[in-house]
């Protein structure tokens, strides 16, 4: 699979991953991947709920199921609506809220 198909594919999976998983407490999806994996890196602003990480293990078991020859790996952080996202190199957008300046 070439590059740009690649990432279409891991994008529109996400975006459909997603859907019905995004709390409040998100501020960000950041995805990267290479051929064979994906990595998944979930935001939250506040303490992460008991229903947070469900949907956290939810939405790695859907992606697993799109993409289960691969590694896939979901991680989640509580980062204060007052710190900067660092988006790593590698790393996408898949979503990221609005915020204000605070």
């Amino acid at each position: 699979m070439n590059e740009i198909d690649l990432r279409v594919r891991v994008l529109l999976t996400m975006q459909v991953v997603l859907l019905g998983f995004v709390s409040v407490n998100c501020r960000a999806v950041l995805c990267a991947w290479r051929e064979g994996e994906i990595d998944v890196r979930i935001i939250f602003d506040q303490e992460v709920s008991e229903g947070d990480q469900e949907c956290v293990s939810e939405i790695e078991s859907e992606l697993f199921a799109h993409f289960s020859d691969w590694s896939v790996n979901v991680l989640y952080e509580r980062l204060a609506v007052s710190a900067l996202i660092e988006k790593k190199q590698d790393e996408f957008f898949v979503f990221k809220r609005r915020e204000l300046d605070v």
